[in-house]
């Protein structure tokens, strides 16, 4: 049996946390993504997100990459530490609170502020009305249970809002779906509400913290958590496991989702009927001949039509 004292006291709370730092070396990193499409893409949500004060967000940090090793460690510490809003890495005490992150993200929120999506963000309190005027068809059932979101039911500004929310305000890997616990976010977004942005993502965090052990199937805020180790003094040392950022959320990616064109950001022309244009009738006395490739396609099609029909035993 191997005794409690047998762990390396030097990186982790307990003989439990270094356990769960092992067990999870094989969880991918869903790293933040930075905004950097020109101004002049879709002006409108560049401007609210600089009202909000939310400039981190649309500038690469001059270093893109951050340890690897240390994330996961601040995940298996925190989730076996009883503070809810502080972790132990490497003999310093890092903490999460929304004020640390939005310190972290030079975001201001004074003490005292209203936040207009308190009751947003409580389960069983969100206005359906006011969710249905995001043009989504957002239901509520006989279980009162909320229903997913599809991106292709959203307004343009709306789909912005969602690949920015998806990317680093709330991450996820799956950005054409939104859950009930998205939604409220994402409402909230795109109305112009005011709310603490050091408030949700430190709920995200801790959802992710509490459940290190369980599905969980990735990290996510790998720089957030970086950024905060380094700012309460944790010598990193040298690095085993070198990440980086996620890809920046350029021109072509916002415009795609917009359906704009990265050229110069006009909605896209539809394209025309059918699958194929017309070609032109070939000219007199010269034989059209298919395709090589098309007449093989049709060689292996008849071979496979006399096989099934010739050879298949009847049962």
């Amino acid at each position: 049996m191997v005794e409690e004292e047998d762990y390396d006291a030097t990186r982790f709370l307990s003989k439990l946390a270094q356990d769960s730092f092992f067990e999870d070396l094989e969880k991918k990193f869903l790293a933040e993504r930075y905004i950097t499409y020109d101004r002049a893409a879709y002006p409108l949500l560049y401007d609210q997100i600089e009202a909000r004060g939310w400039n981190a967000l649309l500038q690469r940090p001059v270093r893109d990459t951050f340890p690897g090793e240390i994330a996961r460690e601040f995940y298996a510490n925190a989730h076996f530490a009883e503070a809810k809003e502080a972790a132990w890495v490497r003999g310093v005490e890092v903490r999460f609170t929304p004020d640390a992150i939005n310190e972290f993200y030079n975001i201001e929120w004074p003490v005292g502020q209203k936040d207009e999506t308190d009751d947003l963000f409580r389960r069983g309190e969100i206005e359906d009305e006011n969710i249905a005027q995001m043009k989504g068809f957002l239901s509520v059932n006989n279980m009162d249970t909320y229903e997913l979101l599809r991106q292709s039911q959203l307004k343009r500004e709306a789909k912005a809002w969602a690949v920015v929310m998806c990317s680093h305000l709330a991450p996820t890997s799956f950005n054409t779906t939104y859950s009930d616990k998205r939604v409220p976010l994402l409402y909230a977004l795109t109305k112009g509400l005011k709310f603490n942005l050091g408030k949700v993502i430190h709920a995200r965090l801790r959802s992710t913290i509490d459940h290190t052990s369980t599905k969980q199937k990735s990290f996510i805020f790998p720089y957030l958590i970086f950024g905060l180790c380094k700012n309460a003094g944790v010598d990193f040392g040298v690095m085993q496991e070198v990440c980086k950022l996620g890809t920046p959320i350029g021109n072509h990616s916002i415009c795609a989702t917009l359906g704009l064109t990265y050229q110069n950001y006009a909605p896209r022309p539809n394209p025309p009927a059918g699958n194929y244009a017309p070609r032109p009738n070939p000219p007199a006395g010269r034989v059209q001949r298919v395709p090589r490739e098309f007449e093989r396609r049709l060689d292996a099609l008849e071979r496979k039509f006399m096989i099934h029909h010739e050879y298949t035993p009847k049962i």
